[in-house]
């Protein structure tokens, strides 16, 4: 997990140092476990109050102090929360063009439906012209209506297909440019 800086962390690590005292006898100093010092020196919990006055002790610090840091550091955390939940909110551009390339199929499919129908339903009358299918909305039959939902449905295809060769091709001169030192 990535450290994130805390005000109460960044305290018990800097006396460590200062002191020379590792993260296990600080543990045995405040009376707990050694994974608990790491866990506060790296912001992913936060001493219950009986500690925080051990640590206020032992570190020279006043626990007015250390409880204002907590409260800072707890501010941060929920700030922090807060980012994350909003980046699950948006959806990722994969996602997105995911999501276009679906309703472009589901479009398609309804098209070639729409022309099926419209070819099964039409008639042909004695002088061997089709007449116009009894499902007419709007003077379109169903089949041309399906024609036309095919005919953008493939239109919106290419486009998709062209965005993405467009940000494969990006994505991989960012990659060489990279492996290459080039900063962008």
């Amino acid at each position: 997990m990535k450290k994130r800086n805390t005000n109460l962390g960044d305290k018990i690590f800097k006396w460590r140092n200062k002191n020379k005292v590792s993260q296990e006898d600080f543990a045995k100093l405040i009376g707990v476990t050694r994974q608990t010092v790491i866990k506060w020196e790296g912001g992913e919990a936060m001493p219950q109050s009986d500690k925080l006055q051990k640590i206020s002790e032992t570190i020279g610090v006043g626990l007015d102090q250390l409880m204002v840091d907590v409260k800072i550091d707890q501010a941060m955390a929920e700030v922090a929360a807060d980012e994350v939940a909003k980046e699950k909110k948006t959806l990722s551009p994969k996602a997105k063009l995911t999501i276009a390339a679906i309703v472009i199929l589901i479009a398609l499919l309804f098209g070639i439906i729409l022309i099926i129908v419209g070819n099964i339903t039409s008639t042909n009358d004695p002088e061997g012209t089709v007449s116009v299918s009894k499902f007419d909305i709007w003077n379109f039959s169903m089949e041309n209506v399906g024609w036309i939902m095919f005919g953008v449905s493939i239109s919106a295809s290419v486009v998709l297909g062209v965005v993405l060769i467009c940000k494969t091709v990006v994505n991989k001169k960012k990659l060489n440019d990279k492996s290459n030192g080039v900063n962008l």
